[in-house]
């Protein structure tokens, strides 16, 4: 048994439990049976149904102890030979409450603010190395899975070969995860839709669980001219990813889809964890940062996206370094390791 531990809804985001339930389903095909604690059961699709032999909905998070002691609990009653912890709320007391019950266990880290005990620590930033998380890992043996090689894509991006890159951009692609975009998409929409050329359209894709969607909606019917398509929660979202010639994105697991699929990035923030790996890529030339969604400029995003809608050339460099530093194959490099 191997127990999962994370948290989902439209405030955090469906990153975490995405990645997962990806790592979940590599692992029970390797014969592994999976436990899920936390999110809400509705969260996963039917046909992964399969994936889990018991989940537990946990409503409330508690103290940090009062988690911890509920993880090693049922740990214990399984007889679970690893724990997959995948919240950014676990701190240094959680982790030394599941060491003294000898609990092995991989964590997902994405900040090196706290100091690590975890046997595996993953990071898929671009700037994640050994040489910083020297400063926080604090077992010798722990097994470092650092850098975009180890992001963890749905199965649909794993498939995908990377864009060519088109003399015009003809799409833009706006996504900022599958829960609440905080009022993202709206504020692109209303400050690019009339100073882009009219022959560029939009291509919005959120989450059914984004509670701005209806309000979106009504803009667009009453503003878009024409020039906006919706999708809510759609089946196939790689297919649209590669029919989009330029992406404005959040810092988080869509970055990762969107370097798979070849597809240029102009990465805006709309939360704190996601400061980090947004700067991250652009340092590495893979993205562009245009900035935070608390500080939001329309102006300097106007220029910016004028800047590379013309520039065939950057928008192929920029394409180019992202869909080399994330093949896609991280669940299985994950799998491979925990396996052995």
């Amino acid at each position: 048994m191997i127990i999962f531990r994370c948290d989902a809804g439209p405030l955090i985001g469906f990153g975490h439990l995405n990645r997962c339930v990806e790592l979940a389903r590599f692992l029970s095909k390797n014969d592994e049976s999976c436990m899920m604690i936390g999110p809400d059961k509705k969260y996963l699709a039917a046909k992964d149904s399969y994936i889990f032999s018991e989940w537990l909905s946990v409503e409330k998070w508690g103290s940090v102890k009062e988690d911890a002691k509920k993880i090693v609990h049922y740990v214990k009653k399984h007889s679970a030979k690893m724990v997959i912890l995948d919240d950014y709320r676990v701190n240094e007391v959680y982790q030394l409450i599941l060491k003294n019950s000898g609990v092995k266990w991989l964590q997902f880290d994405a900040s090196l603010l706290h100091p690590l005990w975890a046997d595996y620590v993953v990071n898929a930033n671009p700037e994640a190395n050994i040489d910083k998380y020297k400063q926080v890992v604090r077992k010798k043996d722990s097994k470092l899975l650092l850098g975009p090689k180890f992001a963890i894509l749905r199965p649909e991006f794993r498939l995908q070969n990377p864009n060519k890159i088109s003399p015009i951009v003809n799409k833009i692609l706006i996504m900022f995860g599958g829960g609440d975009d905080r009022g993202a998409i709206l504020l692109i929409l209303k400050a690019l839709l009339s100073e882009l050329p009219a022959e560029i359209q939009f291509l919005v894709i959120s989450g059914a669980n984004n509670p701005r969607n209806q309000s979106i909606k009504e803009w667009v019917k009453d503003n878009g001219n024409d020039r906006v398509e919706i999708q809510i929660n759609p089946v196939s979202v790689a297919s649209l990813f590669l029919s989009a010639d330029l992406a404005i994105i959040s810092g988080g697991s869509v970055v990762y889809e969107a370097a798979s699929c070849g597809l240029p990035m102009m990465l805006i923030s709309i939360a704190e964890n996601q400061l980090w790996p947004i700067q991250a890529w652009a340092n590495a030339g893979a993205a562009i940062s245009v900035g935070e969604l608390n500080s939001f400029d329309k102006f300097f995003l106007r220029k910016s996206v004028s800047q590379v809608v013309v520039d065939k050339n950057k928008r192929e460099s920029l394409a180019k370094k992202a869909s080399e530093l994330c093949d896609g194959l991280g669940v299985k490099y994950i799998t491979n390791s925990i396996l052995s």
